[in-house]
């Protein structure tokens, strides 16, 4: 029979690489769809303004 304290250090050690095999990379890939989604489309407004700065950095170093 095991002692109390062995078995909840195994079961923090099962538990913990459970979360950090398994659960975290499901969370970051579902998380990361829905950003990669927003990044991807030309119409949103972070895309129009990181275009306009580097329209804006290409016309600066056109002049130099």
């Amino acid at each position: 029979m095991m002692q109390p304290i062995a078995l909840t250090f195994v079961g923090r050690i099962l538990t913990g690489a459970f979360l950090t095999l398994l659960l975290s990379p499901v969370l970051y890939s579902l998380l990361n769809t829905r950003r990669e989604k927003k990044y991807d489309d030309p119409e949103s407004l972070t895309n129009q303004l990181l275009e306009y700065d580097m329209r804006k950095l290409r016309h600066l170093d056109d002049q130099l």
